[in-house]
């Protein structure tokens, strides 16, 4: 916007033209009135300099030159009054226009007179009073139309069109990058479903294997007791057979006593072992128990809510057997001191005997 009444070689143009305007002497009611108009409307641009620049752009771009020098003139005439006039009046009525209020008292008097009186002003003027009355307001709306924020709104359909062409293809492209989303989220929940509870799985493999070397180890030492078991047995007959021991007494049965506490023992120690061996062999089914949940339960942090409320105790029984201690009570599993306790109790009877 440019600020023409702001300028101050235009505020001292009006002033000065105010003060010769001021001391011409009036030889008519009409040259007396329009030199009153001429001084009112001077003083209004003074006063209010802001307001003009605001409200007069058309007539400050297209005729501001031509009115600075009609002000600046000092051989004052009725002609040059009566241009002075309409110059005046030109921008009395954009102002008019550009404003949203009504017109003060003064500008409709103003208005009025030159609306009246327009014969009375020389040709010039009166052309440039009846563009201001009549053909000043399409000018102003052939500016604004032309103007770039109205140029905006007029190519809005083209731009309505375009942006509808370009929101189609920004919907195809998101549909697509949504079924790449989509898609990828699949793959990741195949891989999720795939690798659930890997660590749990690692470490029930990582035990199997390590109950596998006992089970190994358990089976090799059972069969070795197992074996030696009945060549003890068979060592003792033959034994006794070939060196002819007698038994008449009831002493003679402590004769008895090496060979029966050795097969005692091996018995027991077979006891055990085999205990031991179906021990570790029930772990293993445990271990291996495991394992096959683990691959067949998925997602169980994530569904776990929604199934406990469906049904609770589903899950309480699969964390039962996976969380539940995987080693077999050892109350079951007799223990080396007791069968020595139960050899020092068939001595003890033998003896009473």
């Amino acid at each position: 916007m440019r600020k023409f009444f702001e300028e101050d070689e235009t505020q001292r143009v009006l002033k000065q033209c105010r003060k010769l305007v001021a001391r011409e002497s009036a030889d008519t009611e009409f040259d007396k009135t329009r030199n009153l108009y001429i001084t009112q409307m001077i003083d209004l641009m003074t006063q209010y300099p802001e307001y003009w620049d605001k409200t007069t752009q058309l007539n400050i771009s297209y005729f501001s030159d031509v009115f600075i020098n009609d002000m600046n003139r000092t051989d004052f005439n009725k002609q040059y009054l009566d241009i002075i006039f309409s110059g005046l009046f030109r921008f009395l009525i954009e102002s008019y226009i550009s404003s949203p209020g009504e017109m003060s008292m003064e500008s409709k008097a103003i208005r009025k007179f030159a609306t009246n009186q327009v014969s009375y002003f020389v040709e010039d003027a009166s052309i440039q009073i009846n563009y201001a009355l009549q053909d000043m307001s399409i000018t102003m709306f052939k500016s604004l139309y032309n103007e770039e924020g109205l140029q905006a709104i007029r190519s809005f359909s083209s731009v309505k069109e375009q942006a509808k062409a370009l929101k189609v293809v920004w919907d195809n492209e998101i549909k697509s990058k949504e079924e790449s989303v989509n898609s990828l989220k699949e793959e990741l929940t195949h891989q999720l479903d795939s690798y659930n509870f890997v660590g749990l799985h690692a470490g029930f493999a990582k035990l199997g294997r390590m109950k596998a070397g006992e089970l190994f180890w358990s089976r090799l030492i059972m069969l070795i007791i197992g074996g030696l078991t009945p060549i003890s047995i068979a060592t003792q007959a033959y034994l006794y057979h070939h060196f002819n021991v007698a038994f008449q007494t009831p002493m003679d049965l402590i004769k008895m006593i090496p060979g029966a506490s050795a097969t005692l023992l091996l018995l027991y120690y077979f006891r055990v072992s085999l205990n031991n061996y179906s021990s570790v062999r029930a772990q293993i089914m445990q271990i291996e128990l495991r394992k096959s949940l683990c691959r067949f339960i998925q997602r169980y942090s994530e569904y776990s809510a929604g199934i406990n409320t469906k049904n609770p105790q589903l899950l309480a029984k699969f964390e039962e057997v996976i969380f539940s201690n995987i080693m077999t009570s050892e109350d079951k599993i007799p223990s080396t001191f007791d069968g020595i306790e139960q050899v020092a109790a068939l001595i003890s009877s033998l003896k009473s005997k």
